[in-house]
């Protein structure tokens, strides 16, 4: 437990929010360790280097670079070809030299000869991605890369290559992932071979500076909330002329120019005559409504929510009511007869037929349940939940009642969601469907009581979602200390610098929408996971915030990308103080407060997630102080944070920055994901940034029991000894040497004799000590 609650001190507060008294914990000496003994290396652009080193590089592009270092870049066609010593009876590793102020967006691989090593998001990833964005300005990156044993094994030296694409994409088809690089890439400075993993850069070369950064210059007025309600209005405004609605739509409907049950849908740029004939119009409303994870209906949602906004221009209108019907019912007619939506061809009414439906879908279709949820008393009142509707597009049928027609329309939607093709594999999906399940029932329970499932039976699905229950597919979605785990929870998941810290959302509305303990706990422990993540950095010169990207189990990304975690029910409701903080930092930075504005599909996704945030920002920044500080901003203590069934560490210790993935994006045996074929890689992957340099390291691990057992990585002066087992102690071997250690987890001294005990579902991290 010492471990997991470390970081409550940064702010005074325990694991159960409670105050703590000010304690001075022991501390390890700080030591720089030496240099590493390099078995060669090469400096690009150096001709004597290049010489010695059997360099070819016809067509890459010399230059001079930071502190008139000579470099190279891979031109169009113009890989970097090397020959370099290798030990022929050990691991080795290559580490490349790059310059974090470097903004060439391409992605590096390497390769022996003509092999390539590694493939983008793969356990043996590209040797570097840039997105274009500098990474780390005004230092150099070191990035440690693991030779293949069968490229070195009896071998005194290795052919070697670095080309690049321009970009991948893991949803291309086969043959066609990489993009063809276009332009040069960045430069690259130097390559060297060593047997251990950790890269200390030769004391001779020069290392740079940590740039200033400044707070951003606040707008005036700022935080002016008036006019972020006013900015609101606005995009809603242009929202609102996306929709199928008003005089031009009627007068198409009444022509016979388009179907009647098209009323009321979302689509941008759209026009009365687009299409010729109804079944044109019925097969490009269904994919349109379902592109893209069904993102669009999330307008429904902004509807609601602005409905209920009091500072709104839009509050209480009856016409955003009449918006909303005409919405609902024309999803009621699209529906496929599974209770689907995603087809690519109408199946609904009047001949309703079983749609191919998605496991993505719910990331729409959740804001549907939710804004009836937040509208039954207004649509009640406005008595339109008793019209009369034609159901089923058949006007030889008798009509129904609307309020039949929406719960069936969700009676259906619901047991989709929940069959076999209606739950997803993946972490941040599966809690999307279940959350437009749960919503779903809840409108039920509204619209038609006896329909419901019973709530005990409903929350055991939400459960499954959040890490208090286990998956359909096996394992938990969450860790017990709360970390999202993707992409397919404890089977083969970790620590995801994007799609994990997303599903904080999904975690605190079922939370919310429960109101359940154990959920609100979930919540809780899931901002605090996240928070260990975050990292104080610089956005075009302006101090911000950061999630770390290079140990992600989804999309490398260095810099990560700009990010407070946090949560706005967390915050508000639950009281918590790390929540509040991510909120109180957004204000400190000035962040613009001016809302997502209409670019791409996911534009009225994003303004739900704003409309949820802006009143806790209003709340927050009548507080002028906070005592409470994220893990790792700066000035707070030293900590180890360990998560075992993620495989995830983080650490602050002398000026080191570290994150750790063990046994990194693992994947499954045979590619089967299900419990069955879980397996270990050993290959872990580190991210140390010091204030002078930046290391990135993928290199070798142990797992000498297998797959959730034990596992033990050494990464310099760290050793890492992490039980995943619930029943087994196990035994860290002693450092040896004459050496001693500090234990970072339970912040002990540590004998270089002692063996030292792991016990179950914990983690040891020693930190060796000079002799």
């Amino acid at each position: 437990m010492i471990g997991s609650c470390l970081f409550a001190l940064a702010g005074g507060v325990g694991c159960g929010n409670r105050r703590l008294q000010a304690v001075t914990l022991p501390a390890p000496t700080c030591e720089d360790p030496p240099p590493t003994p390099l078995l060669d290396q090469i400096a690009f652009g150096d001709s004597a280097s290049e010489s010695a080193h059997a360099f070819a590089g016809d067509g890459t592009i010399l230059g001079m670079g930071a502190f008139g270092e000579s470099s190279r870049r891979v031109g169009v066609g113009a890989p970097l070809i090397f020959q370099l010593s290798a030990a022929p009876n050990a691991q080795n590793y290559l580490t490349v030299k790059l310059w974090g102020g470097d903004a060439d967006a391409a992605i590096l691989f390497l390769y022996v000869a003509d092999v390539r090593v590694g493939r983008f998001q793969g356990d043996l990833s590209e040797l570097d991605l840039n997105q274009g964005e500098a990474a780390y300005p005004g230092r150099f990156i070191y990035v440690t890369y693991p030779l293949p044993p069968s490229a070195t094994t009896g071998k005194i030296s290795v052919p070697l290559k670095i080309d690049a694409v321009a970009g991948a994409s893991v949803t291309a088809a086969f043959g066609q992932i990489d993009e063809p690089l276009t332009r040069p890439t960045r430069p690259i400075y130097a390559a060297y071979v060593h047997t251990d993993p950790f890269f200390v850069p030769p004391t001779a070369e020069v290392q740079g500076e940590a740039p200033a950064t400044s707070t951003r210059r606040a707008a005036a007025n700022y935080p002016d909330f008036a006019a972020a309600h006013r900015d609101v209005d606005t995009v809603v405004a242009t929202m609102l002329g996306w929709q199928l609605y008003g005089d031009d739509w009627n007068t198409a409907v009444a022509a016979g120019e388009i179907p009647a049950g098209l009323l009321g849908l979302f689509a941008r740029g759209t026009t009365t005559t687009k299409f010729a004939n109804a079944n044109a119009w019925r097969n490009w409303a269904v994919e349109t409504t379902t592109r893209a994870n069904a993102a669009g209906l999330s307008a429904l949602g902004v509807l609601a929510m602005i409905h209920e906004a009091p500072w709104s221009t839009y509050h209480r209108n009856p016409e955003i009511l009449t918006r909303v019907v005409q919405g609902f019912d024309s999803l009621a007619l699209m529906q496929g007869a599974n209770g689907a939506f995603t087809n690519p061809t109408w199946v609904g009414a009047p001949n309703r037929l079983p749609a191919v439906g998605s496991t993505t879908e719910g990331s729409g279709t959740k804001y549907v349940g939710r804004a009836f949820v937040l509208l039954a008393a207004a649509l009640e009142a406005a008595g339109v939940l008793d019209g009369s509707v034609d159901d089923d597009d058949n006007r030889a049928t008798a009509s129904v009642s609307r309020r039949q027609a929406w719960a069936d329309m969700f009676v259906r939607h619901r047991d989709f969601l929940v069959s076999a093709s209606g739950r997803s594999s993946n972490t941040m999906y599966d809690q999307s469907q279940v959350e437009a399940f749960w919503s779903a029932n809840e409108a039920i329970a509204l619209l038609s009581p006896p329909r419901a499932l019973p709530r005990d039976v409903a929350l055991v699905t939400v459960r499954s979602a959040v890490g208090l229950g286990e998956r359909p597919t096996g394992g938990l979605s969450v860790s017990p200390k709360g970390l999202p785990l993707e992409p397919r929870g404890t089977l083969d998941g970790g620590y995801d610098g994007r799609w994990g810290i997303l599903t904080l959302r999904s975690i605190c509305n079922l939370a919310q929408f429960t109101t359940e303990p154990d959920l609100k706990n979930k919540c809780r422990d899931a901002v605090r996971a996240v928070a260990q993540f975050l990292y104080p950095s610089s956005d075009g010169g302006f101090e911000t915030l950061r999630a770390e990207g290079a140990i992600t189990t989804g999309y490398n990304r260095n810099p990560g990308f700009v990010e407070y975690g946090g949560n706005a029910y967390a915050a508000d409701t639950l009281g918590d103080e790390v929540a509040l903080r991510s909120f109180r930092l957004r204000l400190d930075h000035h962040v613009p407060l001016r809302p997502p504005q209409p670019l791409d599909v996911h534009f009225t996704e994003d303004l739900v997630g704003y409309l949820q945030d802006l009143p806790v920002l209003e709340n927050v920044a009548t507080v002028k102080s906070h005592s409470t500080r994220l893990p790792m901003e700066s000035g707070g203590p030293d900590f180890a944070w360990t998560d075992e069934p993620a495989g995830n560490i983080a650490i602050s210790n002398c000026g080191d920055r570290l994150y750790g993935a063990l046994n990194w994006r693992r994947g499954f045996t045979d590619d089967i994901a299900d419990p069955a074929h879980v397996r270990v890689n050993n290959v872990a992957r580190i991210h140390l940034t010091r204030d002078r340099l930046d290391r990135i390291a993928t290199i070798v691990m142990e797992s000498p029991f297998g797959f959730g057992r034990f596992y033990k990585a050494t990464y310099g002066p760290y050793v890492v000894g992490m039980n995943l087992s619930s029943d087994t102690q196990y035994e860290l071997p002693a450092v040896g040497g004459g050496a001693s250690a500090f234990d970072l987890v339970q912040r002990r001294p540590v004998a270089g004799t002692a063996v030292v005990l792991v016990p179950p579902s914990e983690t040891r991290i020693l930190y060796q000590q000079r002799p």
